[in-house]
């Protein structure tokens, strides 16, 4: 358990970092901050061997006509979450500092790139990865995976989803072998919330999912239809992809 801890521990450290760094030179963004923070944390991983860079990163050894589906099944996952997460009037302590980030490129890409790369790296690879390696059992190690990345957002609104998705995504990397799959699928996820963001600017803090879907029944009804669909791609994803060692 020491190998899959140290890398969590190492995201935590460089993360509290970059707010240090964002109290002591606040003339600067936040985005620059945590943007330095996750290609520290992937350097200082990299550089104490934690991970196989060829491995982590192989595109060739994905099945993508089969990833394919992995891919749409965490969409649709995702689009059910999200209409859940909106219901469960959590908490958001980080809305307006996200719609913020979202309007400057730096921070665009802060949260479209950098942090769903560093996330995949240290989440699926750093600690999945080397949980699944060391002889951790598939779904003690998938679950524990997703819980902790759900708890590392702090974030009372975040929680929940991250720890679902976290598990969409884990299963997803635990059938390819690395965290090409994951790491697109994240990006997406995260693309897509820069551009209602930014679209939205200001009001997107009082934007409802559920008023746009047209009320509680409806909202309900397609968050159980885009989950029916999730598990169903999901399983067929499962049954079909050709396995990787990892």
């Amino acid at each position: 358990m020491l190998y899959p801890t140290f890398a969590v521990v190492i995201f935590l450290i460089m993360q509290s970092l970059s707010g240090v760094l964002y109290a002591i030179f606040q003339g600067n963004s936040i985005a620059w901050c945590v943007m330095l923070s996750g290609i520290a944390t992937v350097a200082f991983l990299g550089c104490l061997r934690m991970f196989d860079w060829r491995q982590t990163f192989r595109i060739s050894s994905i099945d993508w006509h089969t990833g394919i589906i992995g891919i749409v099944a965490a969409a649709f996952g995702v689009a059910s979450l999200d209409i859940a997460e909106e219901m469960l009037d959590l908490p958001d302590y980080m809305q307006e500092t996200f719609i913020e980030m979202s309007s400057t490129i730096e921070g665009a890409m802060c949260i479209a790139v950098i942090s769903p790369l560093a996330e995949e790296l240290v989440f699926r690879e750093c600690l999945l990865g080397q949980l699944l390696r060391h002889g951790t059992q598939k779904w003690i190690a998938i679950i524990v995976s997703s819980i902790v990345f759900g708890i590392i957002h702090f974030n009372p609104i975040q929680i929940p989803f991250a720890t679902a998705i976290g598990f969409i995504l884990s299963i997803i990397y635990y059938k390819s072998g690395n965290i090409v799959l994951t790491s697109i699928i994240h990006i997406l996820n995260n693309s897509a919330a820069v551009l209602q963001m930014r679209i939205l600017g200001d009001t997107a803090i009082d934007f409802r999912l559920t008023e746009w879907l047209g009320g509680f029944i409806l909202s309900v009804l397609c968050a159980v239809t885009a989950m029916a669909v999730c598990v169903v791609m999901l399983h067929k994803f499962c049954n079909n992809y050709k396995k990787q060692i990892i």
